[in-house]
């Protein structure tokens, strides 16, 4: 009898732990609204990474002087990353308890920080030309 008792205790502690490994959705959204919103962030990230090591190609011809640029976008990739699981896990919330806010802050930081690159970059060419 002692050995019933154990298998039994032993297929509930299996079943405890076969629970524990699967991940609950921290949603319900079906049409896996947070999924494309990270997405789309980590498409900016991959864009931010390839624009910087395109600024790193203008070395020889503009000197150290895009630098800062690559910074910049290099910063803001990181920091893309470093928030990204956070942001995930507030909009899973948000959606989940029917109250989402809009990320304006990151937004904006991410647009004005291309404008700038992107006008920094056309004064390089611009002044190229000349």
């Amino acid at each position: 009898m002692a050995r019933r008792k154990v298998s039994r205790q032993g297929a509930r502690g299996a079943a405890q732990a076969a629970a524990r490994r699967v991940p609950e959705r921290p949603h319900s959204d079906l049409g896996l609204q947070p999924e494309r919103t990270s997405l789309s962030w980590q498409r900016t990230l991959l864009a931010l990474l390839v624009v910087s090591a395109l600024l790193f190609r203008w070395i020889g011809r503009y000197g150290v002087i895009v630098l800062p640029a690559a910074g910049v976008l290099m910063l803001l990739a990181a920091l893309i990353l470093l928030t990204q699981r956070r942001r995930y896990l507030r909009f899973s919330a948000g959606l989940r308890a029917e109250r989402l806010t809009a990320n304006v802050g990151s937004v904006v930081a991410v647009t004005a920080a291309v404008l700038i690159c992107g006008v920094v970059a056309a004064i390089f060419v611009i002044l190229d030309a000349i």
